[in-house]
């Protein structure tokens, strides 16, 4: 009853997905258990939902959008734990005039358990020592991320946005899918160092999907 926005799995081999209403389910292979986050700060006026959520570090970590209907001012929440075990890590008030971001709200992604990720509004962050560090300025909104290390990362937005990070330097290589919508949006991107998969989408909404390495 509602929409799932993301998943992961953890190293136990449980699936976890997240969605509306502060909604995570985690499957341990037999059941699926339920589980909501309450956000008792929330006014009558606002919605919220996971946007993301990613197993790191022995605990389940994730990304709360919420915004208020009347006056449409988003907020935007970091948590981690586990099953009725849920602590609210970070908050930010975004002000689109100063946008002022800590982390990224959109994306959560680690590497075989060696890093987490975040991408959102004005950049990659990384986590290291439980704080984050941007790793990647960007002038917009990155959608999701991927990568094998912190040596080899590839990242992807609007506007045919599609970055890769070889260890010292971000390079777009868009080019190489040959896209020349300037409006194109890539919106997944996945690789396990082999192989890569991109997914986008048109401007008169044709969807495309690549395959290679």
């Amino acid at each position: 009853k509602g929409d799932l926005l993301d998943m992961c799995k953890d190293t136990d081999g449980n699936l976890w997905a997240c969605g509306r209403n502060g909604m995570i389910m985690k499957y341990d292979k037999k059941k699926w258990i339920i589980d909501k986050i309450e956000l008792k700060m929330m006014d009558v006026n606002s919605s919220y939902f996971l946007k993301g959520i990613e197993y790191f570090n022995n605990a389940i970590h994730g990304i709360i959008t919420s915004t208020n209907k009347s006056t449409l001012e988003a907020k935007y929440y970091y948590l981690k734990g586990n099953i009725n075990n849920w602590t609210i890590c970070d908050s930010i008030n975004l002000d689109f005039r100063n946008p002022q971001m800590r982390w990224g709200y959109y994306k959560l992604y680690t590497n075989n358990d060696l890093y987490l990720y975040s991408v959102g509004l004005l950049g990659c962050w990384k986590m290291t020592n439980d704080k984050w560090e941007k790793i990647l300025q960007y002038n917009g909104e990155l959608y999701d991320i991927t990568g094998m290390s912190n040596n080899y990362l590839i990242t992807c937005s609007a506007f045919k946005t599609l970055k890769y990070f070889d260890g010292s330097s971000w390079q777009d290589f868009s080019h190489v899918l040959k896209v020349t919508d300037p409006q194109f949006v890539f919106n997944n991107v996945w690789s396990n160092g082999f192989e890569t998969i991109v997914v986008g989408q048109s401007n008169d909404s044709k969807l495309i999907v690549w395959r290679g390495r």
